[in-house]
């Protein structure tokens, strides 16, 4: 078999949805992606000042795509306790998007 150089190795292709499911996000990871998107509204209200739509259109998917995770850590949660702190951050979450959507 003769040696892979970079000219014949199998091109991969970058995935451009975010709609695939590759794996669960952990509990953490959601959290720190939730206060994160909370911390960014600011910018994102002086990025909108200055012309910047694209950015907050960004700001905007990725609440979205936030959300999405959530409802899917909620439906492979079994502890109880997990599952309630789920729900509030997707409150809250849905509180952020409308909000976004609105004023951004």
């Amino acid at each position: 078999m003769p040696k892979q150089t970079r000219r014949n190795r199998k091109q991969s292709k970058t995935v451009k949805s975010h709609d695939y499911k590759c794996c669960d996000a952990t509990f953490d990871g959601i959290h720190g992606w939730y206060k994160a998107m909370f911390e960014k509204l600011g910018w994102m209200i002086l990025a909108k000042t200055k012309g910047m739509g694209e950015k907050t259109a960004h700001y905007k998917h990725s609440i979205e795509r936030l959300c999405t995770a959530i409802i899917q850590k909620k439906e492979n949660t079994h502890d109880i306790d997990k599952i309630n702190d789920l729900d509030l951050l997707l409150i809250d979450a849905e509180v952020l998007l409308e909000h976004a959507k609105k004023n951004l």
